[in-house]
């Protein structure tokens, strides 16, 4: 004879939530037609402000890191506006109304950056840029260098992880 407790613990329940979330994203990329090799930054916005899905995805980060080359769904309001939306839906994830969204990875800026700055930082193409990356640029007349990991990222996902924001 054999005991099993089926209880559900949180843990247990997040890591739940967690997997219908990267199934959901998943599905995204097919329907968007996107090969293995693409790579993309996930956003989810929950119905009614709810945060469940949020505390959901914080325990269980290294799952999200190893199934997304290193990318991490993080809540719709840190996505860059300019970013380029691939693919979205409507999802049901533990019983919430979440929208589920797949963008082009895009440049994040620091805060604060010069309005004009950052309009030149949504023109560039971060999969040419490295870790420490400097562009060098010139905007009426005055020269700006910009670092790679201090004013801005080359995903919202590194964003994140340098900030903790």
């Amino acid at each position: 004879m054999v005991a099993i407790d089926c209880t559900q613990d949180y843990s247990i329940l997040c890591a739940g939530k967690s997997r219908e979330l990267l199934n959901h994203i998943q599905q995204l990329r097919k329907s968007a037609g996107l090969e293995l090799s693409d790579t993309v930054e996930a956003y989810y916005k929950e119905d009614s402000g709810v945060t469940l899905l949020e505390d959901a995805v914080s325990r269980n980060i290294d799952m999200f890191r190893m199934k997304l080359k290193g990318g991490l769904p993080l809540p719709a309001a840190m996505a860059p506006v300019w970013s380029m939306k691939l693919a979205s839906d409507v999802v049901d994830i533990g019983g919430a109304n979440v929208e589920v969204s797949i963008h082009r990875p895009s440049i994040a800026a620091r805060d604060g950056l010069s309005e004009l700055i950052i309009k030149y930082l949504t023109t560039v193409d971060p999969s040419a840029l490295g870790i420490g990356s400097v562009l060098t640029i010139s905007i009426d007349g005055v020269t700006h260098s910009l670092i790679e990991g201090q004013d801005f990222w080359t995903s919202t996902a590194a964003k994140f992880n340098a900030t903790k924001v």
